[in-house]
């Protein structure tokens, strides 16, 4: 079953408020990056997710809000395909749906479950999340309720528990819901750094597959009259995985932040010996950028990636190609700005080639492994410092 019922629109900018003055109307509006734009099975808007996801995007970033319409989809294929209206659901349809997530496989291996009970959990949540919203807006108060605690007799009963570890300043998400269909939680091992060995071993798995020799026949046969743009791509691609390994190594920095480092903050990388890299914990429309400093000779590695990058959009222009590579640091084969969820995949790619399948071994492993190993140290930082000090010395 796919879960993707939705495609996200580039940024549009929403009248959120107006206010009448002696001197005129002040109209408010409302920025949202990318909306993800969600689609009953038929092919119909669903106006009431995506009403949904527009009343709550104020208080996510863009890739969050994506997040929560991947969540939501399965809850809207279900009512699609069973025919099933948001307001007639029931205490049937919950365990229905989460019988279905959990007894779901992957496509390539029927026999892994495409998701862990966690997973199933958390998709269950957000179905709630969405329901409570639905009732509050679109439902009569005189009518049976269609999903509270078990004492106003819902159609849906759920059970509101207080979070103890909730650290924020939101009071709503001082409590949850839960369902009795959700499955156990399962426990979870603390996320370790990444260890070097499976580095080492993620490094030679991408050599091995920049190899002309390593290719299928059938994809080589695709280059048969261009074997010049092949040796292009296979060298672009091994050069690009090498410096993403090489920047998470150092910096930590999350998958979201690697996809929108900007190409034009960096020209200047050998005098200015440092990274700019956009925030993107804060929920921010816009990242607020924080700067990292680094040794000339990191710098370096930062600029022959500069120029492997430019080189690859020429020659993809020379082959008749029409790359448009924009302000991103990492691309396509096709000269475009790669997704964040690509760079994801791809990386979960490489670490099964690398013989890690079973194995936990993620991006955001990398950030525990920069905070205990490499994190720029004050005297780190005052080399750097000094570095750059000598370096516009007369």
């Amino acid at each position: 079953m796919s879960t993707q019922l939705f495609h996200v629109l580039p940024s549009m900018t929403l009248p959120h408020s107006g206010v009448k003055h002696k001197n005129g109307t002040h109209i408010t509006s409302q920025i949202i990056p990318a909306f993800p734009f969600m689609y009953w099975p038929s092919g119909k808007p669903c106006e009431p997710v995506n009403m949904y996801l527009l009343d709550i995007a104020h208080e996510v970033t863009g890739d969050s809000l994506s997040t929560y319409a991947a969540d939501l989809s399965h809850l809207v294929r279900y009512c699609g395909e069973n025919h099933v209206s948001i307001e007639s659901l029931t205490d049937a349809d919950i365990y229905a749906l989460s019988k279905q997530l959990q007894g779901e496989k992957k496509k390539h291996n029927p026999l892994e479950r495409a998701r862990n009970d966690n997973t199933v959990r958390t998709i269950l949540r957000a179905a709630i999340r969405f329901l409570l919203w639905y009732q509050k807006v679109f439902m009569l108060l005189l009518r049976t309720p269609l999903i509270g605690e078990q004492d106003v007799s819902p159609q849906i009963i759920v059970r509101r528990i207080k979070n103890d570890k909730s650290k924020t300043r939101n009071s709503q998400n001082k409590y949850y819901y839960t369902h009795s269909a959700m499955p156990t939680e399962e426990s979870r091992e603390p996320k370790r750094p990444i260890a070097n060995t499976v580095i080492e071993d993620i490094l030679r798995s991408i050599d091995r597959q920049s190899v002309l020799e390593a290719q299928s026949a059938r994809f080589v046969q695709r280059y048969r009259n261009t074997p010049a743009l092949l040796a292009a791509q296979l060298e672009y691609m091994r050069v690009r995985r090498r410096f993403m390994v090489w920047m998470l190594r150092r910096t930590g920095l999350r998958p979201s932040e690697l996809v929108e480092m900007s190409i034009m903050a960096h020209l200047n990388i050998l005098v200015t010996l440092a990274l700019k890299i956009p925030t993107k914990k804060r929920r921010k429309i816009k990242a607020p950028i924080r700067s990292f400093p680094i040794l000339l000779n990191d710098a370096t590695v930062v600029h022959r990636y500069l120029i492997a990058r430019t080189t690859y959009c020429e020659i993809l222009q020379d082959a008749g190609g029409e790359p448009n590579p924009g302000d991103s640091f990492f691309l396509t084969l096709d000269g475009k700005p790669i997704k964040k969820s690509s760079l994801e995949k791809d990386f979960e790619r490489l670490t099964v080639d690398a013989g890690y399948k079973d194995v936990q071994a993620c991006l955001s492993m990398f950030r525990h492994y920069a905070e205990y190993r490499t994190m720029p140290s004050r005297l780190t930082r005052a080399c750097a410092a000094l570095e750059f000090a000598e370096s516009h010395s007369a």
